[in-house]
């Protein structure tokens, strides 16, 4: 059902006009049926869905709700009608599995996650098999009995009825018994939002296409596809349906549409027959045969025919010269090269002498700058040996006084008003429990008593473990009757058991008492553990004896509120440090968990992976770049961080390079044991220079001509000296291979490691090109000492080059040959 759909209830005293919907909300938002004075009467609800098509319900599920066991329905019975003004027949009658024992609760407010096969494994359901194989357009279901039978209440979070819809299609019930819903492709030309799930979609009709994409921001991205009445199959595209997830019979395919992780997503059904743009507008035609014959021939020559090649080779020419002319164009364009589509994107973080390598430069062009504090490098000190720690300490900024002082929100004396609840379930609290907005745009209202008029600094502690509402609950912040806060935001922290700090907040605070509200915007709000107004001092963050972060705000747990950070003790980070990643809401803060070395337990700092901001602690840095307006900075944000992708915004690229005296205090490159590098932008926030890998030029492109051009003509022996030997001969031993890349140099590294000597052959080697900042960091660089990123990433880009190339390079026909020969599998009988 969807919010179209209607449910009328039944047996239940004053249901305001909204109640009802929370029965099918896709959530654990509690529906409650007032049954005061109604013992002994039956309550339920008659469901309409919206769709208006027969179906088949095969299951019941019931969710239980936040409190009251004994408000839970333990006896049902199910009933449906053929038609709108039909006769009600019972489908299944009986009692709930979940009468005895007492099942767990469900936190109020969260998505369920649930599909026809299953429901929500991370929720507390029950679920009845109906065994029914019946239509009906409407269902009717009755509760008899609640768990208490004194009970003046009847109570539940969700009601689902996992079964088959149907629309045009008209199949036997026995052959429906895994299906949920039964589609056919729309008329060609109209297309129409379809939800995710187990469909059966039958094959398109001669001549037609019908596919289903992913929408999302007017694009439109394959997903699986039919044409001309063959069976639905993968497209071919970043999306794809799993092959797995399509199995077909007859002129029908059965196939699953996973829940897409961005809610502004949707899946679109759609049918074409052939497009025409000669008078600049596209329109569903069926008779042109040209443009057919070009997709046809494309093909047979590409990786995937584009509406623009179709449309540049449909210019009123198209016959054999036209296919010939194309194919001769194609033998002519420049090869593309897998080695060098991966050295010019392996633009991989720089960590000293773990790599055979040497770093950029922070004032030169490209050079590469974050705005969180630590990386997953960070981890582990490569001089050391294989997973030996880095030194991680914290240290209590001296100047400053802890100035806090907590209002805790644990039960009712503890504030002046509320229209929420209290909880005392989760832990890591600072107190006895916590206060709970509830379901019904929800109010907490505290009362602080000051001896003489000040300003203050203002925060709660607080959780947020549910991505609804975009993974941020705001709030309306309310001093003395006076908006301060709009929309304060109280953004996700992981878990319900995890605890931060919201913004601080200054107020001007008046003798006496001072009212403090907050007002949840969203139907639901934050779980709410404490006000606090000040601050501790703030705390500096040191690694292996250098200042890495401040956190101002100072530093507690997330699962510990009364735990230290101890200045005497060492730490080393427990995990791999993340920057703030994901898409609406996962990993917001970044995570940064350390340990008591060397086997401690595992301890998250409520801080997360800290943004990088010295402002008010400069003199802990030293000399920092200031930047102008005029210094032009970039995107560049990583695709090797796992399990998701990194949030936008956070590596940047300093395009123009750097000029200013500051450049002149800078080694020539990096090394083990120097200071970080900070920076200070033109608009006031800070960032972090990230020393990337140089990877040098040492041979030609496999389009040059003259091979020996960008060949290094001492091997690699100037950086190699520089270095210290960190930077290894880049002198390529000669071979069949490379040969038309050697020539005689007057001093040059020697390949077998034998030094430097004067009159020696120097070698490149073919595709061995620069890396190219501009193209961000997309590739890994295998190091033995750095394991930290997922081992897809690395197991995966020979296939991930292979792909690119083949659906995005112009030498399509070059790459199309290459795949169609490596297919040839040469086979030799056996004489012996």
């Amino acid at each position: 059902m969807d919010e179209e759909s209607y449910v009328s209830v039944f047996g239940c005293n004053n249901i305001d006009v909204n109640i009802p919907s929370r029965i099918y909300d896709g959530s654990t938002d509690k529906f409650v049926c007032d049954r005061t004075g109604l013992q002994g009467t039956a309550s339920g609800m008659v469901i309409i869905p919206s769709h208006n098509k027969v179906s088949i319900a095969k299951a019941l599920r019931v969710y239980s709700h936040n409190d009251c066991s004994g408000c839970d329905p333990v006896q049902y019975t199910l009933e449906g009608r053929s038609s709108a003004n039909g006769s009600w027949a019972s489908i299944s009658s009986g009692s709930l599995p979940w009468t005895d024992p007492v099942p767990g609760r469900n936190f109020q407010g969260e998505d369920l996650t649930s599909s026809y096969d299953s429901g929500d494994g991370k929720k507390v359901f029950t679920e009845v098999s109906l065994g029914n194989n019946l239509e009906y357009l409407h269902y009717k279901l009755t509760f008899e009995a609640t768990r208490d039978s004194n009970s003046n209440s009847l109570q539940f979070a969700e009601i689902e009825l996992p079964g088959v819809q149907y629309e045009e299609l008209d199949f036997e019930s026995s052959s429906t018994e895994s299906f949920v819903q039964a589609l056919s492709c729309p008329s060609v030309g109209s297309s129409k939002v379809i939800g995710a799930g187990t469909k059966i979609v039958k094959n398109s009709d001669a001549l037609i296409f019908c596919g289903i994409f992913i929408h999302n921001s007017d694009v439109l991205t394959p997903y699986s596809r039919s044409y001309d009445t063959f069976d639905w199959e993968a497209a071919p595209g970043p999306l794809a349906a799993s092959p797995d997830s399509i199995s077909c019979t007859g002129s029908s395919c059965l196939m699953t549409l996973p829940v897409l992780a961005d809610s502004s997503s949707s899946y679109v059904i759609l049918s074409k027959d052939d497009i025409s743009s000669s008078d600049g507008t596209r329109r569903f035609l069926s008779t042109s045969g040209v443009r057919k014959s070009i997709a046809k021939f494309l093909e047979m020559v590409t990786f995937g025919t584009k509406m623009s090649e179709i449309d540049e080779l449909d210019n009123g020419n198209w016959d054999e010269a036209a296919r010939a002319a194309y194919v001769q164009d194609q033998i002519n364009m420049p090869k593309s090269s897998h080695r060098e589509y991966f050295r010019k994107r392996a633009n991989r973080k720089w960590i000293t002498t773990a790599q055979e390598a040497r770093s950029d430069h922070p004032c030169s062009p490209n050079s590469k700058w974050r705005r969180y504090s630590f990386l997953p490098e960070d981890r582990y000190d490569p001089h050391l040996g294989d997973d030996l720690p880095n030194i991680v300490t914290f240290e209590t900024v001296s100047t400053e006084q802890d100035t806090s002082q907590i209002f805790e929100t644990d039960a009712e004396g503890d504030v002046v008003a509320h229209s929420g609840v209290f909880e005392n379930h989760q832990s890591g609290v600072s107190g006895l429990g916590h206060f709970d907005f509830g379901s019904n745009y929800g109010f907490l209202e505290l009362n602080v008593e000051l001896a003489e008029a000040s300003s203050k600094q203002l925060s709660f502690r607080y959780a947020n473990g549910s991505s609804k509402y975009g993974a941020n609950r705001p709030c309306q912040l309310f001093v003395n009757q006076q908006l301060i806060e709009a929309s304060y935001d109280f953004k996700y922290t992981d878990s319900d058991n995890y605890w931060m700090y919201s913004k601080l907040i200054n107020v001007d605070l008046v003798a006496g008492s001072n009212n403090i509200t907050l007002v949840s915007i969203e139907a639901s709000g934050p779980d709410i553990d404490h006000l606090r107004l000040g601050k501790p001092a703030a705390v500096l963050i040191k690694q292996n004896g250098h200042y890495r972060a401040v956190a101002k705000n100072g530093i507690h747990a997330l699962r510990q509120f009364d735990y230290e950070f101890a200045e005497d003790t060492d730490y080393n980070w427990s995990t791999y440090p993340y920057p703030p990643l994901g898409d609406l809401y996962r990993y917001p803060f970044g995570r940064a968990s350390v340990k008591e070395a060397p086997s401690g337990d595992a301890v998250h700092p409520d801080v997360g992976n800290l943004e990088v901001d010295w402002t008010g602690y400069e003199q802990y840095i030293g000399d920092y770049f200031e930047f102008s307006e005029s210094d032009v900075f970039i995107d560049t944000s990583s695709d090797l961080i796992a399990p998701y992708v990194n949030v936008r915004g956070n590596e940047l690229l300093l395009t123009s390079g750097f000029t200013g005296p500051i450049c002149e205090n800078v080694p020539q490159f990096a090394e083990k044991t120097d200071a970080p590098i900070f920076g200070k932008l033109s608009d006031g926030s800070w960032v972090q220079w990230t020393p990337t890998i140089i990877q040098e030029l040492n041979g030609p492109s496999i389009n040059d001509e003259d091979m020996t051009a960008n060949v290094l003509s001492d091997g690699g022996a100037e950086w190699m000296n520089k270095t210290g030997g960190v930077t290894k001969c880049s002198n390529v031993p000669r071979s069949f291979v490379n040969e038309d890349t050697c020539f005689m140099s007057s001093e040059a590294c020697l390949s077998n490691g034998g030094g430097i000597v004067h009159d020696a052959i120097v070698c490149g080697s073919l595709g061995e090109v620069a890396n190219d900042p501009t193209l961000t960091e997309t590739y890994a660089i295998e190091s033995e000492l750095d394991e930290w990123y997922n081992d897809v990433v690395q197991e995966n880009q020979k296939t991930n080059i292979w792909t690119e190339i083949a659906l995005n390079e112009n030498d399509q026909l070059r790459q199309r040959m290459a795949w169609a020969l490596s297919q040839i599998v040469t086979t030799v009988p056996d004489v012996s």
